[in-house]
């Protein structure tokens, strides 16, 4: 039996260390009982959906096919562009970003940092969230040090 997890939030991102993003599924599927859900992925939708029924989902896979529920990993601004469609239409959503070390890679580390900054401002100012899964031995020591500073981090399960 897996155990309630509820983490306090004033809105904003939340970044989860983990390397499987288990304990960022379960925060977002208990958020997606009573707010709509945006879910970008590494994993195709159907899979997810398998894996983490949450009614009030929408799904959008970071590949670099253009589809209805794709976006392209390499242009940032279109997965900015998915985020901010899907915030003006709910805008106390909850988001649920699965792949920003993909996103840093075919981006920068910068550029993900500013999505996420900006993004950070804006769910603080209306009542949304966003969980970020990261693997943080992905980061250097200094990007692992900015992202503390800029948004609170907790560790996931099974974390040493």
């Amino acid at each position: 039996m897996e155990a309630y997890v509820q983490i306090p939030s004033l809105g904003g991102i939340l970044l989860i260390d983990e390397r499987k993003p288990d304990l960022s599924y379960r925060l977002v599927q208990d958020h997606a009982r009573s707010r709509r859900v945006l879910c970008i992925t590494r994993e195709p939708p159907e899979r997810v959906e398998r894996r983490h029924p949450m009614e009030n989902a929408e799904h959008a896979w970071l590949v670099s096919n253009d589809g209805e529920r794709s976006v392209n990993p390499f242009r940032l601004g279109a997965v900015r562009d998915r985020i901010e469609e899907f915030l003006r239409a709910h805008p106390a959503g909850a988001v649920l970003i699965d792949g920003v070390e993909l996103l840093m890679v075919m981006n920068s580390y910068e550029e993900v940092r500013e999505l996420l900054n900006g993004l950070h401002d804006r769910m603080r100012q209306d009542g949304g969230e966003c969980v970020v899964p990261i693997d943080t031995r992905t980061l250097t020591t200094k990007e692992l040090a900015d992202m503390r500073r800029s948004f609170p981090m907790v560790r996931g399960d099974g974390q040493a």
